[in-house]
């Protein structure tokens, strides 16, 4: 099975588990799909506090139920559920992954779907996939390199 890295933007990454389409939407949205599977996420970016410095990881973690776990540059909640769904063969009862990661005036929040039964494999593999990079972290890193 092939992966795929996608860098996304304001620091975050993931990596696809197997081929898939993907694409910015108009929105500033990202999207990706395959056959089976569908993600839809959106990054939020903040300046700091209102009166100066950085909002934490978990100030960006809005309140949420769900299983916490820590990841590379960023902590994350992740639940799942399932409702019906518009899909373009009518509604469906699609099993849904939520996930949100937050990070140093940054938040990831993605959510993964596929038609029932879930495919908890897939889904877990893509938010265990999802990574942060401080701004600093990579501008060191270009530095680094000279």
């Amino acid at each position: 099975m092939s992966v795929e890295l996608v860098e996304l933007w304001a620091g975050w990454s993931l990596t696809l588990p197997n081929p898939c389409q993907h694409t910015r939407n108009t929105d500033g949205s990202w999207s990706a799909w395959d056959t089976t599977h569908v993600v839809d996420l959106s990054i939020i970016e903040v300046g700091g506090h209102q009166g100066g410095g950085d909002m934490s990881p978990t100030e960006m973690l809005a309140p949420s139920s769900g299983r916490e776990v820590n990841l590379d540059g960023a902590i994350a909640r992740v639940s799942s559920d399932i409702e019906m769904t518009d899909t373009a063969d009518g509604s469906k009862s699609v099993a849904w992954t939520r996930f949100t990661a937050g990070a140093t005036n940054t938040v990831l929040i993605m959510s993964i779907g596929n038609t029932e039964p879930l495919d908890a494999s897939w889904h877990e593999s893509l938010w265990r996939s999802v990574r942060h990079s401080s701004p600093a972290s990579r501008r060191f890193g270009f530095l680094s390199r000279r």
